[in-house]
């Protein structure tokens, strides 16, 4: 037979272990600096390395001569 229990209370421990404001700000714009930079260096990374005869998104035009 179900029973009506009270309505559970939240502890007061959550509200204390959170972060502070002003370092989860800094973690999140050091995240959005450390994902444009990893795009900046693979794109240049991309755009600056040679193309090999064997790799599949190249056509074979520009092998390199050995």
């Amino acid at each position: 037979m179900p029973t009506d229990l009270p309505p559970g209370r939240k502890p007061d421990q959550t509200v204390a272990s959170l972060p502070p404001h002003w370092l989860s700000r800094t973690l999140n714009w050091t995240a959005l600096f450390v994902g444009l930079g990893l795009c900046v260096w693979a794109f240049n990374f991309g755009v600056t390395s040679i193309p090999y005869s064997n790799s599949p998104s190249g056509s074979g035009a520009h092998a390199v001569q050995r």
